[in-house]
């Protein structure tokens, strides 16, 4: 007969405890309709894209790479792709931007000066963009913040080991 009772007046017990609110419980006391609305617009405001440039140092199985990214809000796109090691590879990429969700797509039509048609993607995460390179067997994020000063694109564009020569070009 205890068994019985305990299973009928169970979820009575559990719902009633969780609708009274305690401050000094630990029980969590759902938000407002007005801080439901505020937090949902900082979330937005978090993820909302901004142009400008992005930044990012990391390191992949074939060596360093350093990625530097301006969107500009006239939709024009530049972007700056070293990798050193073993087989360097710099490319610069020109094309145009659209947001699509919380993707950023970039249609590329020129990489180092020549015409040359594909789509590169970043995803808009709170902490600025990630580029999605391919890393030996597999992918790796790299994770590129917003630089609030522009660096020099000559910084980025000739390091010491570029396939392209001290001259960048």
């Amino acid at each position: 007969m205890s068994r019985r009772w305990l299973i009928l007046f169970l979820p009575l017990a559990v719902a009633g405890a969780g609708c009274d609110p305690k401050p000094e419980g630990n029980l969590l006391v759902p938000p407002t309709v007005e801080e439901a609305a505020r937090q949902e617009a900082e979330e937005r405001e978090k993820m909302a894209f901004k142009p400008g440039a992005y930044f990012a140092k990391d390191n992949l199985l074939m060596g360093p790479i350093t990625l530097r990214a301006e969107f500009k809000a006239n939709q024009e796109a530049e972007f700056v792709k070293v990798i050193e090691g073993s087989k360097p590879l710099t490319e610069r990429m020109r094309g145009t931007w659209k947001e699509e969700g919380l993707l950023i797509s970039v249609t590329v039509t020129e990489v180092n000066g020549q015409a040359n048609k594909r789509t590169e993607t970043f995803l808009i995460d709170p902490k600025g963009l990630i580029y999605n390179e391919l890393d030996g067997t597999g992918i790796k994020g790299v994770i590129m913040a917003r630089s609030e000063a522009t660096e020099p694109k000559s910084d980025v564009a000739t390091p010491a080991k570029s396939a392209s020569g001290p001259s960048g070009a």
